[in-house]
């Protein structure tokens, strides 16, 4: 072979070398590798360009379908009736509606979008489960899906007899978003003919992972009100307590004594502001364990151990992501407070001691209720999930998948989410139902004829005794509770109005409300569903005033006191002490010792206490020049000797054998003439009891002249000794 030869061959190798690999990028760029599972292998070039498009279609349907869900707390069309907030999404992601189907779409000048409340500042809820999520995307995706399919009409234009079967979809949602697609397709073009029946595509999002979050979040809010716990401590934390820098906020309750009687008052728009400014300022630091813990820059001590109890463990389990917080947008934000007269807020008591007309030694107290109503978005993030790239129809492992979630926070006269009192009709409903032996009775949906298929039956008993009870059952979702009929004999059998997570109650007399949260569909099939109420106990109460500076006068000589009882003493008549205890369904007030008996059920409390009795200031010196308490001398009358707040938490079965509720209330003294001068007062605000160079008999040594020290007693420790007992 000659030398040309050689070359002329080598030259075409080359070429077709070349070639092959333009045919190989060129086929890449135009068959683009496929997301969705199809089974076999395609046949022709027709065959392959059809698959292209069905797998757009599933994609741009898939990815649309779980964005809108994002956007909408699980919802593709909002149920009628529930209570939304119109926030916008970081990304301007923005839900229209083109032809009747929901589509999102990237527009920065968008208005946003309506995401309901899952549960809303009335105690109504509005969770999605994820079944009901997994269906009504399954049907979004259809629909999509048909409509996407008239594409293939160009196909017709190319000489194809299409012929298309009736598409259904299932979902299920996993550590990803798996989409089953079967949609009868049959194309044909002269000999050529080709068919396809099932896709098969995987979001790689693990939306139900971020729905168990959610749901967590709102359930713990719902049965043991965090959100408001926390509100109420961000308002104490800069409310006033006596302070000039504290001024623009009432305080729930404070006492101020001394000689100057002048009150502080407020504007009442002026405090609406401030609320307003200072819980979207603090909100952002209510946090879940394990995903985060942080605390402003610059906080004080005291402000920096209401900041941690800012932190809940809400989460059974930690995943990877984050979960913040944040107030709602502004014009959803109902404030009121009493007492008040008109727009001017100001003290309910102001009373004083000596002659008339000469400044005297004076006490304000100044005690107000609060409510609040306004919403909290919280945003949650699962780390593994990617976010979503609409325009690319599929996922981007730089952007975040955050889910917004929206809570109502509901404060009444300073009670968590509830109102003192039953409603009258509570109490009388059930003989109006007995009278006319109706089942169900109720306003509004519970008047719908759409109910359950299948009747539903409520058993109420006794959780002591299980014993049946007679009581009225209510059932509530997102329009509203009401009455749904009367059990006799513990007994009730009756159709429900259909809502997803709404909740069963059941009022008895002399019982703590009972409820369960429950999902009616027409097809529920007949179940059983049993309430066991717990009764209300009548506890005789002792009530008992433990020193601060006896206690740290213990303290500083060494004796480790670890049973209060040791120093704690029976204030008698000498005392009057009010005790109010904080609960969601049994609020206790105490008039000491006029009143001996307090209604409670098991759960969480806050016992808090104020004692007041007749003292003498007598005159004194200061660096040795003589001071008197008044103008006119020495003082005597009546006194705030403490005021405190002390958590308790009962379980059922302790208070099940318990007959008496014994109550340690914290005062600075018992001494009945008090050396202001030199006693300034220790209980602060924030629960730890501080001494500020006053004088304790040091060297433990009764005999010799007392000193001025420092010193604290920590909240914690105070706690411990002071908290209630049941025996």
């Amino acid at each position: 072979m000659h030398r040309g030869q050689v070359t002329l061959f080598v030259i075409l190798g080359v070429v077709l070398v070349i070639a092959a690999g333009v045919f190989l990028v060129v086929r890449q760029q135009t068959a683009p590798e496929l997301l969705t599972e199809i089974p076999g292998q395609p046949q022709s070039a027709g065959q392959q360009k059809v698959r292209q498009f069905m797998d757009s279609c599933i994609r741009e349907a898939t990815v649309n379908g779980v964005e809108i869900l994002r956007l909408q707390g699980g919802y593709i069309d909002l149920p009628p009736g529930v209570k939304t907030i119109h926030i916008k999404d970081p990304n301007y992601h923005q839900i229209v509606e083109r032809a009747g189907l929901k589509t999102v779409v990237i527009d920065p000048a968008g208005s946003g979008n309506d995401l309901p409340f899952w549960l809303d500042s009335d105690d109504r809820m509005a969770i999605p489960p994820p079944l009901y999520i997994e269906g009504v995307l399954a049907e979004y995706i259809t629909e999509s899906i048909q409509r996407c399919a008239h594409g293939l009409s160009s196909f017709e234009a190319q000489g194809y007899a299409v012929e298309l079967g009736v598409p259904q979809t299932t979902v299920e949602l996993s550590d990803e978003v798996t989409v089953r697609l079967q949609y009868p397709l049959k194309l044909s073009k002269n000999s050529e003919t080709f068919q396809e029946e099932e896709f098969i595509y995987r979001l790689p999002i693990d939306f139900r992972e971020v729905l168990m979050m959610a749901m967590e979040l709102t359930f713990q809010e719902y049965y043991h009100y965090y959100l408001e716990h926390d509100i109420k401590n961000i308002l104490m934390l800069y409310a006033f307590d006596g302070r000039e820098s504290t001024k623009n906020l009432p305080p729930i309750t404070h006492t101020s004594a001394g000689e100057e009687c002048d009150e502080v008052t407020w504007e009442f728009s002026k405090v609406q502001q401030a609320l307003e400014e200072n819980f979207r300022r603090n909100v952002p630091f209510i946090q879940v364990a394990g995903y985060g813990d942080s605390i402003p820059e610059g906080a004080s001590e005291i402000g920096a151990g209401t900041y941690r109890s800012l932190t809940h463990d809400l989460l059974g389990k930690h995943q990877p992501g984050e979960v913040r917080f944040r107030l709602g947008h502004e014009g959803d934000f109902i404030f009121d407070i009493t007492p008040r007269s008109g727009k001017t807020i100001k003290p309910d008591t102001h009373s004083s001691s000596g002659i008339p007309s000469l400044p005297m030694f004076c006490h304000v107290r100044y005690q107000f209720k609060y409510t609040l109503k306004f919403p909290v978005i919280s945003t949650i993030v699962y780390s593994p999930n990617p976010g979503l790239n609409l325009e690319g129809k599929t996922v981007d492992p730089t952007k975040r998948f955050e889910m917004p979630l929206a809570l109502g926070v509901h404060i009444c006269g300073n009670q968590a989410r509830k109102c003192t009192g039953t409603p009258a009709y509570f109490e009388t409903l059930p003989a109006l139902l007995a009278e006319f032996d109706q089942s169900a009775l109720g306003p509004s949906y519970c008047e719908s004829e759409q109910r359950t298929n299948q009747p539903q039956t409520i058993t109420l008993t006794d959780r002591d005794t299980g014993a049946p009870l007679n009581g009225t059952v209510f059932y509530s979702c997102v329009t509203g509770e009401c009455p749904i009929g009367a059990a006799k004999d513990g007994r009730m059998e009756a159709p429900f109005p259909i809502c997803v997570n709404g909740v069963v109650s059941a009022i008895v007399s002399g019982y703590r409300k009972g409820k369960s949260v429950q999902t009616m569909l027409t097809d529920t099939p007949a179940k059983e569903i049993s309430l066991a109420l717990e009764p209300i106990r009548h506890l005789n109460v002792e009530v008992k005033t433990v020193s601060i500076r006896e206690l740290f006068q213990q303290k500083l000589c060494g004796v480790q006191v670890n049973d209060v009882e040791t120093i704690a003493f029976d204030p008698g008549t000498r005392f009057s002490i009010i005790i109010t205890g904080e609960h969601s369904s049994t609020p206790i007030i105490i008039n000491y010792p006029d009143q001996k008996i307090a209604d409670m059920t098991s759960g969480e409390y806050i016992f808090k206490s104020i004692v007041t009795g007749t003292v003498k200031f007598p005159n004194s010196e200061v660096d040795g020049e003589p001071v008197s308490p008044t103008k006119e001398g020495p003082y005597e009358g009546p006194h705030v000797y403490g005021a405190y707040g002390e958590p308790a938490s009962f379980a059922y079965e302790a208070l099940r054998s318990a007959h008496t509720l014994v109550l340690y209330v914290p005062i600075e003294t018992d001494a009945e003439s008090i050396d202001i001068f030199n006693q300034g007062r220790a209980l602060n605000e924030e629960g730890a009891a501080v001494f500020n160079q006053q004088y304790f008999d040091a060297d433990c040594d009764p005999a010799t002249v007392g000193t001025k020290v420092n010193g604290r007693i920590e909240k914690e420790e105070l706690q411990a000794l002071l908290r209630p007992r049941l025996k």
